[in-house]
């Protein structure tokens, strides 16, 4: 799919978009004004282990009901997608990214985090909160460039900017991206 005119801020770039839900997830390649999905898996929800739910109801002259109903544990089925998303990103060859970014809920994004080899957890640029899974590309692109536009509003003393951008120097230092 080509990249329309407006979102002109990925047209020489290489980049991976890494879209996920708890049981899903797309891997978008951004590369020459074109977007290409290159996986998409997902993990089917685990049956009921053993069966959990239960009431009882005691009568002795007064009626008692307690009880709990079925539940899925969500950190198997999160555990269970984890091992799926490192042997599916094992099996992909890609090189030449600049950057990834990462979209996926908020209570999963350490476990995909961790999950990622070092070569991607270097290149990963930003982590954008949020269920983005049955988004359609150009509208994850969108909301991209939405959250990567910061207004730059200059300081008002001369001590300030230089703070300031020396704080900036020293989180490329950080980063591995000193020049």
């Amino acid at each position: 799919m080509i990249i329309p005119k407006k979102l002109s801020k990925f047209k020489n770039k290489n980049v991976l978009l890494f879209v996920s839900s708890k049981q899903n997830m797309i891997i978008y390649e951004v590369k020459k004004n074109n977007i290409k999905e290159l996986l998409d898996f997902n993990v089917v929800s685990l049956p009921y282990s053993d069966n959990e739910g239960h009431f009882r109801s005691r009568s002795d002259g007064h009626t008692m009901k307690s009880g709990s109903v079925r539940e899925i544990d969500n950190i198997e089925i999160i555990k269970k997608f984890i091992k799926e998303l490192k042997k599916q990103i094992k099996s992909l060859k890609i090189t030449n990214y600049e950057s990834i970014f990462l979209f996926c809920p908020s209570y999963i994004k350490n476990y995909i985090a961790e999950a990622l080899p070092v070569k991607f957890t270097k290149k990963l640029d930003l982590i954008i909160e949020g269920n983005f899974y049955s988004k359609k590309p150009l509208s994850i692109l969108n909301k991209l460039v939405s959250e990567t536009k910061r207004e730059k509003r200059l300081p008002v003393s001369k001590e300030a900017r230089y703070l300031i951008k020396k704080s900036i120097k020293a989180r490329k230092v950080i980063k591995g991206k000193s020049k």
